[in-house]
C-alpha cells in the first residue's frame, strides 16, 4: 500500500491531512496549524525552532504536536511511542492533535506497524495507536467527539 492509500484512508476516518517535501516546509505548516495557539511540543528531530507559545499548565495546551514512530495504511493509523521526551500527554489533552509522519515510516498493513514497536530494544514505556480524533457513543448512541482525547486530528505526511 501506499502513502496515498495512507492519506485516503485517514480522510476517510474523519482526520484533516497535510502533504510536504521536507521537514522545512513540514515547520511552515506546523507553524500555520497552531499560529498563537498554546502548544505542547514533543522532542522532533528537524522541527526545533519553531516560535511556539508553550502553556504554562499542560491542562491549557490548545494543540500537541508529536512524531509518528510508525504508521499502517490499511488502517490510516499512526503508533506513537512513548518516551522521555514524548510523554503521553501531548497526544491527550490538547483539543487538537497534530502528527508527523516521515513517509518512508509508513507501513502497508496494520501488523507491519505493529511488528515495528514490537522490535523497539528496549521496549517503549507505552504506546499510543491513533486512527482519529476520538469518538465514544453512549448508551443512546450519541456519538460525542473529544471525550477521551482531541477532537481534531491534523496528520502531516513528510516526504
Amino acid at each position: 500500500m501506499s502513502v496515498e492509500s495512507f492519506e485516503a484512508r485517514l480522510r476517510a476516518l474523519g482526520t484533516e491531512v497535510e502533504r510536504v517535501a521536507d521537514l522545512a516546509a513540514c515547520r511552515a505548516v506546523v507553524a500555520e496549524l497552531v499560529g498563537t495557539s498554546r502548544a505542547l511540543v514533543d522532542e522532533i528531530p528537524g522541527l526545533d525552532g519553531l516560535d511556539l507559545v508553550p502553556p504554562k499548565d499542560p491542562w491549557d495546551a490548545e494543540v500537541g504536536i508529536s512524531e509518528a514512530f510508525s504508521a499502517a495504511a490499511d488502517a490510516g493509523a499512526v503508533a506513537l511511542v512513548q518516551a522521555a521526551g514524548s510523554p503521553r500527554r501531548t497526544s491527550l489533552l490538547p483539543p487538537h492533535h497534530i502528527v508527523v509522519v516521515r513517509a518512508g515510516r509508513i507501513r502497508g498493513t496494520y501488523q507491519e506497524m505493529v511488528d515495528d514497536v514490537a522490535a523497539l530494544d528496549p521496549p517503549p514505556t507505552g504506546v499510543q495507536v491513533v486512527s482519529g480524533a476520538s469518538r465514544s457513543g453512549d448508551i443512546e448512541s450519541a456519538m460525542i467527539h473529544g471525550m477521551h482525547g482531541p477532537r481534531r486530528l491534523t496528520v502531516v505526511v513528510v516526504g
